[in-house]
């Protein structure tokens, strides 16, 4: 819901004295009419637009191995977004989040130099803030518009959702990172459903060192996606990262000592979207993080029972497999499987409901360690 009716109003109180003392009793209506619209409309642009989601939910876990059986309701998200484009070569973001503690998620400036060519491609686009970096496609996502409940696996152990591999870097969030980039679409091409830009890049110089901080070493780690799309549904490419981060040991001398670990991650990625009833994506990720090599895939399928332009009574049927290698050079056998299948609902454009079960099996040298499962209800409310 767009929070622009105060000011509206004053822009609409503003144009009516202005055209009024131009105009007099023998102007046409229509005339004045169109005066003031235009004054509206070019007073509204530098209004920023705010909105936002909160979600919530019902989680049920059961893990016999670990003798865990718990339920409870979630408190997942709660974030404000604030978007503006006050001029035509110029946009910003900003997204708070509130669930859990306040902190800032997104804040970015977009610059769009071939603005004023009206080209259909836009080659040359520069970026600089703070928000996700390029590496793979489910990293992109954000949790109002993600299909399944939870990330896969290997993204979030790879791509800067947890500290299970690096415990050194706080100050993760889905990836995020304070940097400067480079992105653009190229050759616009009308076969294969719609004119669509074949190709589509981003490339980025980021601290490396998480959300809301600075960097932590002269370095400067390096964030690049390629993909090309040879029809409008169809997405095939691949991204990468490259960087390192400080580790901090304690030496026999009993001092403390920071050293420089390698921190690299690379991916190839599918998606095809016909933007009615079928997506699918699937991914495979590899990571090294101090001589650790890690990897995971996955596949998703949703399809839409009955697709429309405006979501109303929308369903949706979700499968989704994932598989992560905690240490996929030394331990290949030790691997992580995943099973969710689920049912996707959203009654009007701004209620998103999601029910998903899922199913967990460990496994070390091809023999099941453990099993566990769980359920997950969440709502979202998008305004």
């Amino acid at each position: 819901m767009r929070k622009r009716f105060g000011i509206l109003l004053l822009s609409l109180l503003t144009a009516l004295s202005v055209v009024g003392q131009n105009y007099g009793e023998e102007d046409a209506t229509d005339g004045l009419l169109s005066k003031v619209m235009d004054k509206i409309e070019a007073k509204s642009r530098y209004i920023p637009t705010i909105n936002g989601s909160i979600q919530v939910g019902y989680l049920f876990r059961s893990d016999p191995a670990a003798n865990v059986r718990s339920n409870s309701f979630t408190f997942n998200t709660a974030r404000l977004n604030i978007k503006g484009n006050p001029l035509d070569w110029l946009d910003y973001n900003l997204q708070v989040e509130f669930a859990n503690k306040v902190r800032i998620l997104d804040f970015n400036l977009n610059f769009h130099p071939l603005a004023c060519t009206k080209a259909q491609s836009q080659y040359v686009n520069f970026w600089m803030g703070e928000s996700k970096t390029p590496i793979t496609l489910e990293n992109q996502i954000g949790p109002a518009t993600f299909e399944a409940v939870s990330y896969t696996q290997v993204i979030t152990a790879l791509c800067g959702y947890n500290q299970d591999l690096i415990p050194e870097l706080t100050n993760l969030a889905g990836g995020r990172d304070i940097g400067v980039a480079v992105y653009g679409y190229a050759w616009r091409v009308p076969w294969g459903g719609a004119d669509h830009d074949f190709f589509e890049y981003k490339f980025g110089v980021y601290n490396g060192s998480g959300m809301n901080c600075v960097d932590q070493d002269i370095m400067k780690d390096v964030s690049g996606a390629f993909y090309v799309h040879p029809t409008a549904a169809l997405t095939l490419g691949g991204s990468f990262y490259i960087g390192a981060y400080k580790q901090q040991l304690t030496t026999r001398a009993g001092n403390d000592t920071l050293l420089t670990r390698r921190r690299d991650r690379w991916a190839a990625s599918l998606r095809y979207d016909d933007k009615s009833h079928w997506l699918a994506r699937a991914e495979y990720v590899r990571g090294l993080t101090h001589g650790q090599q890690s990897d995971g895939w996955y596949g998703m399928l949703q399809y839409t029972i009955n697709p429309g332009t405006t979501p109303k009574n929308q369903w949706s049927l979700l499968a989704k497999y994932d598989a992560y290698r905690y240490w996929c050079d030394y331990l290949p056998d030790y691997c992580n499987h995943q099973f969710i299948g689920g049912i996707n609902y959203r009654p009007v454009r701004w209620l998103y409901i999601q029910a998903h079960y899922g199913y967990k099996i460990n496994c070390s040298r091809h023999r099941i360690d453990s099993k566990s499962q769980y359920f997950q209800l969440t709502t979202c409310l998008i305004y």
